[in-house]
């Protein structure tokens, strides 16, 4: 979930659909008058310290309880949300599951360097969307 959400956050302008507001609103204080087109930028919500504590930090364990559970974060929305969300959520998801469970339980993962000296911070001058390279080795069972 970390990565779904820090690299669409990272990403130069991501938007969802363009809207057309229906009606008289306020988003952020600022007027919003009917048939204006509105981009929504999901960088605003994935990047709101309101919502995650150091948001420009890489770090899976925002989306764990003091037990150790999954805690979901109602401003993780990186599908979309409401009538313009996302139809293969669900199918990513699965798909990302396969894939990550056939990998943990034919290899073992090893690592030319000690893991916890590994720089995960985005290459300078790439939106912040570039990880930085490594080496990781895929040991059969």
């Amino acid at each position: 979930m970390e990565t779904d959400g820090w690299h669409t956050a990272h990403a130069p302008a991501i938007f969802f659909c363009p809207e057309d507001a229906g009606g008289q609103e306020e988003q952020q204080e600022d007027p919003v008058t009917q048939d204006t087109t509105v981009f929504p930028l999901l960088t605003s919500v994935l990047m709101d310290p309101k919502y995650f504590k150091n948001p420009e930090k890489f770090d899976p364990d925002r989306f764990l309880n003091k037990t150790g559970g999954l805690q979901k974060i109602d401003a993780f929305i990186p599908f979309s949300t409401g009538k313009r969300i996302c139809l293969g959520e669900g199918m990513a998801k699965m798909e990302i599951f396969l894939f990550l469970t056939f990998i943990l339980q034919n290899f073992n993962l090893k690592s030319d360097e000690d893991p916890s000296s590994i720089d995960l911070s985005p290459l300078p001058n790439s939106n912040g969307i570039i990880p930085r390279p490594y080496n990781i080795q895929l040991v059969p069972r």
